[in-house]
């Protein structure tokens, strides 16, 4: 007889790595196009999209997305209970195709609820630790990831 294992709550906190990925591509992007050999219409325009892309981004990205899982509660069956951004809860099931690596985690649901997939992706420093490992734990040896089910 297989042993349960406890479930996990998943609620991730700002990562500090995203941020500085989202600024370094973001500077990359402005510096290419000053520098770049095109004519000033071309630049004008491209940094006007920048332009446009960063005020978004201050002002929307920031904001409540309906869409987004600010946390999960996943058990050794695969179950997970999510809350949505906008305050809904869904059950659904974690793929087994899902990622955790000490610096990426990226973990995919089934919802049930039509052909687009619930996705949560976080830098390694979203999560303590211990969770990250637990989670590590529950996806290799899980009940919803053997073979034959």
């Amino acid at each position: 007889m297989q042993k349960k294992m406890p479930a996990v709550r998943l609620i991730p906190v700002p990562s500090r790595q995203l941020l500085l990925w989202h600024l370094a591509t973001h500077a990359l992007a402005l510096s290419v196009t000053v520098f770049a050999p095109l004519a000033l219409p071309d630049k004008l325009l491209l940094l006007s999209l920048l332009a446009l892309y960063a005020f978004w981004r201050l002002r929307c990205g920031k904001g409540v997305n309906s869409r987004r899982v600010i946390e999960a509660r996943i058990v050794s069956s695969g179950r997970s209970r999510l809350t949505l951004g906008d305050g809904r809860r869904l059950v659904a099931k974690i793929r087994p195709d899902s990622l955790v690596t000490p610096w990426l985690i990226l973990l995919r649901f089934d919802s049930g609820q039509g052909p687009r997939r619930l996705t949560m992706v976080l830098f390694g420093d979203a999560l303590p630790n211990e969770q990250v490992r637990r989670l590590r734990i529950l996806l290799k040896f899980g009940g919803f990831n053997q073979k034959g089910q």
